[in-house]
């Protein structure tokens, strides 16, 4: 999400590579628009990039913040050492570049190449994705859903174009469900699909069960 504040900074790093800090400590349900009001509170100026830390597309309370300049680097880590966030303790240090979503996998065609190659693995900065925003996990599934029955069961919303908007992802260690990434076309969509799934119920009769679907879109 652009701001005025990482609008400027951006244009200050234009022909520059910038530095990162990395923050930890973070509720997991932080969102890179808290975290540039929290940076601003401190007085952090020349903020060019938020990135959240997903692991298997679950926040781990890490977030990436790009700085336009060495001095603008220094002042974060100060500031932003030992901080009071909605009861928990955010800390600060240096970090190299944060690993993002392959160049390949942007766009219609890199969104199909990293649906057939597996690269989706929903680790690191943004989860290694580059529709944030605009994509909702699905949790909670029937182990053996396909990506068709999941397309029928998402009648009625907008995806994203293309033919590899559903991505089943590879399941959890000692878990019986599945989880699948949706790329909608829109942030609102995206934002309906939550309200309307989230913490709803999945009836799958001919497998004697109902599941408990969890929806959360990847900021």
């Amino acid at each position: 999400m652009s701001t005025p504040l990482v609008n400027a900074a951006k244009a200050a790093t234009k022909g520059n590579s910038p530095l990162h800090i990395r923050l930890s400590g973070l509720p997991q349900t932080t969102t890179p628009a808290d975290i540039q009001r929290l940076l601003r509170r401190h007085k952090v100026e020349h903020v060019s990039d938020v990135g959240l830390d997903y692991r298997r597309f679950w926040p781990t309370g890490r977030a990436y913040v790009s700085l336009a300049s060495q001095e603008s680097q220094r002042f974060a880590l100060k500031a932003m050492r030992n901080v009071t966030f909605f009861t928990k303790t955010v800390t600060s240090s240096e970090t190299p570049a944060p690993e993002g979503p392959p160049p390949r996998t942007r766009g219609v065609k890199g969104r199909e190449f990293a649906a057939t190659r597996g690269v989706v693995t929903g680790s690191g900065e943004r989860g290694g994705i580059w529709e944030t925003e605009r994509s909702v996990i699905l949790a909670g599934l029937p182990g053996k859903i396909n990506v068709n029955e999941v397309r029928g069961m998402l009648k009625g919303y907008k995806l994203a174009s293309g033919t590899s908007q559903i991505v089943k992802l590879d399941r959890i260690e000692d878990s019986v469900c599945s989880r699948v990434l949706v790329r909608l076309n829109s942030v609102s969509e995206a934002h309906r699909l939550v309200r309307n799934i989230h913490m709803t119920y999945m009836n799958q009769s001919h497998l004697g069960s109902e599941y408990l679907v969890h929806a959360r879109i990847v900021l």
